[in-house]
């Protein structure tokens, strides 16, 4: 088992993770977005749909609710991932 760090570039990410993954945080990281995940390396891979939502915002789809972040711009980011 390996901690994985991923990036959320966009409001909708999709993500390649392996299976059986087990999400851990999601945090800021200078002026990135980022979540980890606990994953098996040897595992195939699945694709993953991460939503970023600002505080006050419409959901795009109900989803899992992964954390909060708050960037150095002062920005509050709510992180969802699409439920299976």
């Amino acid at each position: 088992m390996k901690v994985w760090k991923y990036a959320l570039e966009k409001p909708i990410e999709d993500l390649l993770i392996p299976s059986g993954h087990r999400f851990l945080a999601v945090g800021a990281q200078g002026e990135h977005l980022v979540i980890w995940v606990l994953v098996n390396p040897e595992n195939p891979t699945q694709s993953r749909r991460f939503y970023a939502v600002g505080t006050g915002h419409d959901l795009p789809l109900v989803g899992k609710y992964r954390g909060t972040a708050q960037m150095g711009s002062g920005l509050v980011w709510h992180i969802f991932e699409e439920s299976v």
